[in-house]
């Protein structure tokens, strides 16, 4: 099958087997969903590998991402795909740990996927 468009597509197959006797397949696939690659630890110690946290994605229209300290509180938030957080709080680098996120993205559908997680800082 040639998928062409985004969205719902509904596909089917017919086999035939040798003596005459077929049989239809009919499914409905989504064409044009998203990927998202979350990474879940950094180690910004200045050596060049794995300094900063980045998602990447694709077939993405919205994005949203929040990283919390312990106590809840807002470390990082953008709305830009392309911002790495750097690892560090409004004031200073942040201590060794984990630290929870969430992540809303929206699909090419306008369709919202939450993914929650941690990513473990080491320095």
């Amino acid at each position: 099958h040639e998928l062409i468009g985004t969205g719902i597509i509904e596909i089917s197959q017919t086999v035939v087997n040798e003596y005459g006797c077929s049989d239809t397949e009919v499914r409905e696939v989504l064409v044009g969903g998203h990927l998202l690659y979350i990474p879940n630890a950094i180690t910004p110690n200045g050596d060049g590998i794995n300094e900063v946290f980045k998602v990447v994605g694709s077939g993405i229209s919205d994005y949203h991402i929040q990283i919390y300290n312990r106590w809840g509180e807002v470390v990082f938030e953008s709305t830009d795909i392309e911002q790495p957080w750097l690892g560090q709080d409004k004031k200073a680098y942040v201590m060794n740990g984990m630290y929870p996120y969430r992540i809303v993205v929206a699909d090419a559908q306008g369709i919202d996927h939450l993914y929650q997680g941690h990513i473990n800082v080491m320095r």
